[in-house]
This record gives C-alpha cells, sequence and structure tokens, in this order.
C-alpha cells in the first residue's frame, strides 16, 4: 500500500518519461513520425500526464477550500498526492500557476452553470433578469459559503491573473448573446450590442467582481445594494418603454 509522501511512480511516471511526453506532445512528433509504437507509447503517456494533472488540481482545490490558498503550499499538497514537490513543479511552473488552474476549474464550473440556466429562459428579459442575478448570486454565495475559495479569486482579479479577464469576457459574451436576441425580437431598446453589453457589465460589476462585492457585505442598510433590485433597474434601462 502506498503511504502519504511515497511518490506514485504509477501515477506520475519518471521525471524522464513525463518531459520526454511532454516534449513529444508539443513537437507533434505523434502526427507525424511512422513509428506507430511511439505513437502508442505517446498517447499512454500523455493521457497518464493528464491524469496525473487532474489529480493534483483536484486535491489542490481540495485542500484550497478547507485551509486557504496561503496555507495550501505545494509541500502539503504533494504531500497529500504521495509524490514529490519536484514532481508538481513539472506539471505547474509555479504555485500561483497551480492556483490559477484551481481558480479556472471553479470559474468553468460558473459559466456552465449560468449557460444550462439560459436554456430554460425564453423570454428576452427573463433571461436577462435571470442570467445577471445568477451571476451576482455566485459571486455572493462563494464568499459567503467557500470563503477560501472566494479569497483566491480576490487575488486573481487583483492580479489580473488570465483567469479573471477570461472569466470577464465569457460572461461579457452572455450578456451579449441575450442583448441580441432582446433587440432582434425588439425587447430591447436599439443599439449598438457591443456598448449595451459594456454598459451592463459595468453596471454590474460591483457584483461580479469579488473585491468589489465584499464591500457590499456592509452592515448598514443604507449602505447596502440589493441584487435583484439593483438587476431590475438594469433591465429596465434598456428596455423598449412600450413593453
Amino acid at each position: 500500500m502506498r503511504h502519504q509522501g511515497q511518490i506514485d511512480a504509477k501515477l506520475f511516471g519518471s521525471s524522464n518519461m513525463i518531459w520526454d511526453a511532454l516534449a513529444f506532445k508539443r513537437s507533434g512528433m505523434a502526427r507525424t513520425r511512422g513509428d506507430e509504437r511511439a505513437q502508442r507509447f505517446a498517447a499512454t503517456t500523455i493521457d497518464e500526464i493528464d491524469e496525473g494533472r487532474e489529480r493534483i488540481l483536484q486535491v489542490a482545490e481540495r485542500l484550497i477550500r478547507r485551509f486557504g490558498h496561503p496555507k495550501s503550499t505545494m509541500a502539503n499538497i504533494a504531500w497529500e498526492l504521495g509524490t514529490s514537490r519536484a514532481t508538481l513543479y513539472r506539471y505547474f511552473p509555479t504555485k500561483e500557476a497551480l492556483e490559477e488552474q484551481v481558480c479556472l476549474r471553479v470559474a468553468s464550473r460558473t459559466l456552465r452553470h449560468l449557460r444550462d440556466i439560459l436554456v430554460d429562459e425564453d423570454a428576452s428579459i427573463e433571461r436577462l433578469r435571470v442570467l445577471l442575478h445568477e451571476v451576482g448570486q455566485q459571486t455572493s454565495s462563494r464568499m459567503i459559503l467557500e470563503p477560501h475559495l472566494h479569497h483566491l479569486f480576490v487575488e486573481a482579479f487583483r492580479n489580473q491573473w488570465h483567469v479573471a479577464t477570461d472569466y470577464l469576457r465569457e460572461i461579457s459574451a452572455l450578456i451579449e448573446d441575450v442583448v441580441v436576441r432582446g433587440q432582434a425580437d425588439e425587447t430591447f431598446v436599439p443599439a449598438d450590442p457591443s456598448k449595451t453589453t459594456k454598459f451592463i457589465l459595468g453596471s454590474m460589476l460591483v457584483f461580479v467582481s469579488p473585491g468589489l462585492t465584499e464591500q457590499l457585505n456592509v452592515d448598514d442598510p443604507d449602505l447596502s445594494i440589493d441584487l435583484a433590485t439593483h438587476v431590475q433597474s438594469v433591465v429596465n434601462s434598456i428596455t423598449q418603454k412600450t413593453l
């Protein structure tokens, strides 16, 4: 039986095997080399590497959820996996790179959820209302229920990690798709969809950016902003007045 701290060679392989397979994958040799045995070896090894990478991310996310990203060190993650820090660094060059990929996993799940809820909505006004409300709800729920993950997202936005800008870009794309459909069925005021989307995203930024969302968590009701009321105001501002 493998003990914690003992390298799992079956999962992670030797260092030379990892480097050779990654180099093989990047070079595209598997597509051009005629040696079928080499191709089969590369495909098997790369699958094992992908599996190892996924295991690392799963464990890293679990530790970050429990202890927070500052205390979830590469040494702790390696110990949980039964491998070495050196092996982790072959998959992720820095701890920040690993943390960003954990953030990406969470952001991707959120985006899939947002796309799924839009499937059940047909009316443009309701599609926009549901989308904006859920975007804000996801941020605030993470802050309350998953504070350590929330702090990781705050770090991502503060330092402008790619995952943060990509997340905003995907949210913007979802909003613009709803806007375009709403303008096509004459629900929303005709205007440049891109500019309308920027207006909406800017209006919702305090509910999207995790650092700004923290500022809403205040005791003084005169300083708080109600998500549902705010969303309704944004939707009303771009809706045709005849509706």
